[in-house]
């Protein structure tokens, strides 16, 4: 009987666990923000798409691990790079981690760039690698 009932305590607790870590799984432990400067752009003028990563204590987004973003533009965005990496992060020493790249509008109307994003957050343990996408809406004039 006692080793019946630690057998149900162990499952119970195993249980427990299990739903913990689905659920630790499902919070997302950064928050992604995209934008463009200015918000409306005029026709034939440079802009600037900033894309920052905040990640949650008690992970960070190090500097010396992989980061590789994919930009796309729409028809009528011809942005001055294509790919930004750590090296793009325009303030190490910050948490929220910043990259930037210029952009020319080419077309008037509502545009938008797309970014994959693939990054490494870590904490005192370990690192782990995550995947997501963004992207920044603006209108042309």
């Amino acid at each position: 009987f006692v080793g019946e009932m630690m057998k149900r305590v162990l499952l119970v607790a195993l249980f427990a666990m299990a739903c913990t870590a689905h659920a630790e799984k499902k919070d997302k432990v950064y928050t992604v923000q995209s934008a463009t400067n200015p918000d409306a752009v005029d026709s034939g003028s440079q802009a600037v798409l900033e894309i920052t990563i905040t990640p949650k204590p008690p992970w960070v987004l190090k500097t010396t691990t992989p980061m590789k973003i994919k930009l796309e533009g729409s028809k009528g965005v011809r942005l001055d790079k294509k790919k930004l990496s750590n090296k793009d992060i325009t303030d190490p020493k910050t948490e929220a981690k910043s990259v930037k790249a210029g952009f020319e509008a080419t077309e008037k109307g509502e545009q938008r760039i797309d970014a994959d994003m693939s990054f490494f957050l870590c904490t005192e343990e370990i690192c782990q690698r995550y995947t997501d996408k963004t992207k920044a809406t603006f209108t042309v004039n």
